[in-house]
């Protein structure tokens, strides 16, 4: 009788001895998409030594389209100005492209890096978060042109590297918002309890970043979120006046439930008790990425 071999969880010894075989960094990303297991010891070996060394990173052009495409943020509005903004992307299993207006092609930040959740365009920089644990500074060069990809312009710097110290039993996203006051914040939605993994906590931080370095200087956590409602998730999270919107909650962050995607929700999490409430969402999502739309509004 053939033995039937438990792939999903042969423990990390083996599946870490076949990791350092792979020599292409794509086959590593394959490896890490098989399991949640997996994942984990890709994430590991990551983070110990694989890739981490003081090589400069290397810029390449990227000629075909972005696939699975998780994010997509812009430096500035292309209406008001349309030759001089930057579009990021968060593609494939957390790559990170770039292009300016005037590139036809895009070019890929940190060819050995992986793992980006979120970006936000700060004062200047391309600001990314890295496994929820580090947060990584880019400054963006205007190449002269722009039309053909020159291989001796460096398209990009890396300038500084952060690491924030992750939550206990983390399970969840982080997002970047940027409040009225133009601070940027880290928002971290995680699950505590590893049981009931749709029962969510969010914690908010202040970033206090050298905007000439790029190096964050601190991170304090808020306790009130003053007149800005947040909505995060899928796409830009973005933040609103609560005292021109009176029929929402104020102190509250608005979430999307999305542990189940045949069952999504909207969640909102109320900062100042801790409490978070599930609201059924009007129209079934299934098989849809939910994303936040913030209306153009006029005032008279």
């Amino acid at each position: 009788m053939r033995k039937v071999v438990d792939w999903a969880n042969l423990e990390e010894l083996p599946v870490g001895l076949v990791l350092d075989k792979l020599e292409e960094h794509i086959d590593h990303v394959r490896f890490a998409v098989v399991c949640k297991t997996w994942l984990s010891v890709a994430k590991l070996n990551h983070q110990s030594h694989q890739f981490r060394s003081n090589i400069p990173p290397i810029t390449i052009p990227i000629r075909p389209n972005l696939r699975y495409l998780y994010k997509v943020t812009l430096s500035a509005d292309p209406i008001t100005s349309p030759n001089d903004y930057v579009v990021a992307a968060i593609y494939g299993f957390g790559r990170l492209a770039f292009k300016t207006a005037n590139q036809p092609f895009w070019i890929r930040v940190d060819k050995k890096e992986f793992s980006f959740n979120d970006v936000v365009f700060y004062k200047g920089l391309l600001i990314a978060d890295q496994d929820g644990e580090y947060i990584v500074s880019f400054k963006i060069n205007n190449p002269p042109g722009g039309h053909s990809y020159d291989r001796k312009f460096t398209y990009y710097e890396k300038i500084a590297t952060a690491y924030s110290v992750p939550v206990q039993n983390y399970m969840g996203n982080t997002f970047f918002v940027k409040s009225f006051n133009d601070d940027i914040w880290k928002v971290r939605k995680y699950a505590i309890d590893r049981d009931r993994p749709a029962s969510y906590t969010l914690d908010v931080y202040k970033l206090e970043l050298d905007v000439q370095s790029g190096k964050l200087e601190q991170m304090n956590k808020l306790e009130s979120l003053e007149d800005n409602i947040l909505f995060v998730g899928i796409g830009d999270s973005i933040s609103v006046p609560a005292s021109c919107h009176s029929k929402l909650e104020k102190d509250s962050i608005y979430f999307i439930y999305d542990y189940d995607m045949d069952d999504l929700a909207l969640g909102v999490y109320n900062m100042k008790d801790g409490s978070c409430q599930r609201q059924s969402l009007p129209i079934s999502f299934k098989w849809m990425q939910p994303f936040w739309v913030l209306p153009q509004f006029q005032w008279d």
